[in-house]
């Protein structure tokens, strides 16, 4: 049986926490998936650039990132891993983590 996903309201807060505020645009909220060891649901964000994901939660007041292990199932990941992961590509599409275009960048 496929696990129970749920996709409203969006929770930016995990996001808004992990990232620093000049990288927040960019994101989309996907999914509350749940964690294979219960608890907080997992949030999933997508890059609309990379395409790429970055899994948080919350629990306990305790910010965490989860990397995809496939078949809906995650491990805990270092954050500043996970957050390296979703940027992975976007300098070689030609943009800097704030959105701004490398060529505008440079001729600054």
């Amino acid at each position: 049986m496929r696990p129970t996903i749920r996709f409203e309201p969006p929770d930016w807060a995990p996001l808004e926490r992990a990232l620093p505020e000049a990288w927040l645009d960019g994101w989309m909220f996907m999914a509350y998936l749940p964690h294979p060891g219960g608890g907080e649901e997992l949030r999933a964000y997508k890059h609309q650039i990379t395409r790429r994901y970055l899994h948080l939660r919350i629990q306990d007041g305790v910010l965490e990132a989860h990397r995809s292990m496939g078949d809906h199932t995650y491990a805990p990941a270092p954050l500043d891993a996970a957050v390296d992961d979703a940027y992975l590509t976007i300098e070689q599409l030609g943009y800097m983590r704030d959105m701004t275009p490398i060529e505008c960048a440079d001729a600054k």
